[in-house]
C-alpha cells in the first residue's frame, strides 16, 4: 500500500506499507518505508513481526527501527500472557534506554473475563523503572480492542480503560420475514480479487452506516449511509485500485456496531 502527498502541483510519493502472512492468512511481518527523493527509493524505517498462539490470537510482536548503518535494531518488545482458553490475559511492552536517567519502560494491558469467556475488562498502564529501584506506575491511554462472537467481532476503544456490560435484547421481533438480531455476516467471498459482498440483518428500520477501513485505521470506502427497512442487505465491494492487504468493514446503527476482518490478494 503506496500513499502520496499533493506537493507543488503534482502527486509525490510518501509512505510505504508491505504485509506478508502466514498460512492460517495472519500478518507475519509489517513493514514500512519512506520516500526519499534524493535518491529516487524508498528507505526501510520500522518494521513489526508477530507470533501467534494455538487459537490464532497476537502471542507476540517486536517492533525494529532501521539505521543505515547497522540495519534493524529492535527497540519494543511484546509478550502475552494467556489462561487455559487461550484468551490474553495481560501483555507486557518492553522498551529499552540504555544509559538513560531509567533503565526501561513497560506498557501493560491487562484483560479480565466472564464465565462465558466474554472480557468484562482491559486495562492499559504505563511502568518507568529508574535507577537505582525507583519504580513509577500511571494510567496510559492506549488503543484498546474488546474481542466478542469468538473473537469474530471486535469494538476499539482509545482510552485508559474499558468496561463491558453484556445485555440480551429480548423485545425486538420482526413479524415480517422473523428477524429479530442484529447481524454482520463475513464477507464472501475472502479472501477475494476484487470483489466481495456483504451482507448485514437488521431487525427494526433506521440508519446504517457500512464502511472500509485499511489496517491503519484509515477509512476507504462508504457502501451505506442512509436509512435502511428492516431485513436482509447486501452490497459489492469493488477494489480495484487498492493493493493486497488486510481490511477491514464496520456495521454501525444507533444501537449496534460490528466489526469483520477480509482479505485482498491480487
Amino acid at each position: 500500500m503506496i500513499y502520496q502527498r499533493f506537493i507543488n502541483e503534482q502527486w509525490s510519493n510518501s509512505t510505504k506499507y508491505t504485509n506478508s502472512y502466514n498460512n492460517e492468512s495472519l500478518v507475519d511481518e509489517y513493514v514500512t518505508y519512506n520516500w526519499d527523493e534524493t535518491i529516487g527509493n524508498w528507505n526501510p524505517v520500522k518494521k513489526t513481526s508477530y507470533t501467534y498462539n494455538d487459537s490464532g490470537i497476537e502471542e507476540t510482536f517486536t517492533l525494529y527501527a532501521y539505521d543505515v548503518v547497522n540495519g534493524w535494531g529492535k527497540i519494543v518488545t511484546c509478550t502475552g500472557e494467556f489462561n487455559t482458553m487461550g484468551l490474553p490475559i495481560r501483555y507486557y511492552y518492553y522498551h529499552q534506554f540504555p544509559g538513560a536517567a531509567y533503565s526501561y519502560e513497560e506498557y501493560v494491558r491487562s484483560y479480565s473475563y466472564d464465565g462465558s469467556n466474554n472480557c468484562k475488562q482491559i486495562t492499559s498502564y504505563h511502568i518507568t523503572y529508574y535507577r537505582p529501584s525507583m519504580v513509577v506506575t500511571m494510567p496510559l491511554t492506549m488503543r484498546l480492542k474488546v474481542y466478542f462472537n469468538d473473537r469474530n467481532n471486535f469494538v476499539e476503544f482509545t482510552c485508559c480503560t474499558v468496561t463491558v456490560e453484556y445485555q440480551t435484547i429480548t423485545n425486538i421481533k420482526d413479524e415480517q420475514n422473523g428477524l429479530t438480531n442484529y447481524k454482520l455476516y463475513s464477507n464472501y467471498p475472502n479472501p477475494f480479487n476484487p470483489n466481495t459482498t456483504i451482507t448485514f440483518d437488521l431487525p427494526i428500520k433506521e440508519k446504517v452506516s457500512l464502511k472500509i477501513y485499511d489496517i491503519l485505521g484509515n477509512e476507504i470506502a462508504t457502501l451505506f449511509d442512509e436509512e435502511l427497512s428492516q431485513g436482509t442487505h447486501s452490497k459489492q465491494w469493488v477494489a480495484n485500485n487498492l493493493s493486497s492487504g488486510i481490511y477491514f468493514y464496520t456495521l454501525k446503527t444507533p444501537s449496534f456496531t460490528s466489526t469483520k476482518k477480509m482479505i485482498l490478494i491480487k
